[in-house]
């Protein structure tokens, strides 16, 4: 006989029956490798989520969930991981789609619970560890996260997101040889996104590195025109310029409220009274 889905034998499944899940939104402008994603206002329960256990291919919805993660589809991973059996869904490769699943949802706190475990898995330590640092970077615990995000990198440089979260932590202590190291390794290791390109131009823009700040919003803009965060730090970086004129071509009415103001305040911190 095929073995039932009992959620409660793991982690991940005990923190979803405790929690009442509602939308989320991106992270604005720095984004730690995580999205959000739309959510309806009540958790499904096991039982509705759980089909005829015959009809359930614990490897194929493994690998869709696998897969969901990779395309910021983390609602959709969770309702597959809630098919799974108990024995598959102990596993270390399913806790860690879990734990992703949850960070993805904006549940901080309880993928990390998710993530520590598996420090003690050779195959996904490092993985576990970008995981920690970005849940507890998210949580606002920069002091934890950092040594758990640089002892990620040390185990797998090639952990892009950890060393976008690592740019966003040297920025907060003004490490900026160190800032734009960790940027420029989260985009040799992920040269298409659009957000990473963005987080590092925001840095080069807290150091006053105005006309390269630009330069980083718009590649940020050239991957994706749509990137809200870069078409409104680009017009920053235009009126740091003394750019006032450019910094509000082509705005929309519905973000020109905004956008005015801040390039008057812009104006008012460079002196420019007459401008702002």
């Amino acid at each position: 006989m095929r073995e039932t889905n009992v959620a409660s034998q793991s982690s991940f499944a005990a923190a979803l029956r405790k929690q009442r899940i509602f939308p989320v939104t991106l992270l604005l402008a720095l984004a730690l490798g995580i999205s959000g994603c739309a959510m309806e206002n009540s958790q499904p329960t096991v039982a509705d989520a759980m089909p005829a256990a015959s009809q359930v291919d614990d490897e194929a919805e493994l690998a869709a969930a696998e897969k969901d993660i990779e395309s910021h589809r983390y609602k959709l991973a969770y309702d597959r991981l809630l098919k799974l059996k108990a024995s598959v869904m102990a596993s270390p490769r399913a806790q860690y789609v879990a734990a992703e699943s949850l960070l993805g949802m904006g549940l901080a706190k309880d993928a990390l619970n998710v993530y520590q475990p598996l420090e003690t898995d050779a195959g996904y330590n490092a993985r576990a560890l970008q995981g920690e640092g970005i849940a507890l970077l998210t949580l606002g615990s920069i002091a934890n996260a950092q040594p758990k995000l640089e002892a990620a990198v040390a185990a797998d440089a090639e952990l892009w997101r950890a060393w976008n979260a690592l740019g966003h932590v040297y920025d907060q202590q003004k490490r900026w040889p160190d800032s734009e190291n960790a940027y420029r390794k989260a985009i040799a290791g992920n040269p298409g996104s659009a957000e990473v390109t963005n987080n590092y131009g925001m840095s080069l823009m807290l150091q006053g590195r105005y006309p390269e700040a630009e330069a980083s919003f718009e590649q940020a803009l050239a991957i994706d025109p749509g990137l809200l965060p870069a078409k409104s730090n680009l017009r920053l970086s235009l009126a740091w310029q003394g750019r006032y004129s450019e910094a509000l071509e082509g705005l929309a009415p519905e973000a020109a409220g905004d956008a005015l103001n801040n390039v008057g305040y812009v104006a008012l911190l460079r002196g420019d009274y007459d401008a702002a």
